[in-house]
């Protein structure tokens, strides 16, 4: 169909929200090796326009909210040529441990997020 199929617009939100936790100071992996994940609980994603083969995707990723244990992030995906909106998102998250158990955030990323950060990635071609 010359289009790119649906589910790739949730795999460039995770790459916008793991460079912006990087660009935030912190990065995911050293988050999980401290003993905290941030599953996905919630997921809403707004399709706008079609992504076509070869187009290049620009992801602007924000921290929308955040809390003690949970943390929001709101996405922008636009074409990078023209700057077209393609989709809008959001992903909730909650702070758990090894065990799957809730966990607060640690403070200094808690921190970075409430810190007003837009991080705005080069997608890869579709």
């Amino acid at each position: 169909m010359a289009v790119a199929h649906h589910s790739r617009h949730v795999a460039w939100m995770e790459v916008g929200r793991v460079e912006l936790m990087r660009a935030a100071g912190m990065s995911y992996a050293q988050l999980e090796r401290d003993g905290v994940s941030l599953p996905l609980v919630g997921l809403e994603l707004r399709y706008r326009a079609a992504v076509r083969f070869d187009d290049l995707v620009e992801i602007e990723t924000s921290a929308e909210s955040c809390s003690r244990v949970r943390v929001a992030f709101a996405y922008r995906l636009s074409r990078l040529e023209d700057r077209l909106l393609l989709a809008t998102g959001r992903t909730e998250h909650v702070a758990v441990d090894r065990d799957l158990r809730p966990v607060r955030l640690p403070e200094p990323l808690r921190r970075m997020l409430t810190e007003d950060r837009t991080f705005a990635p080069v997608g890869e071609a579709c």
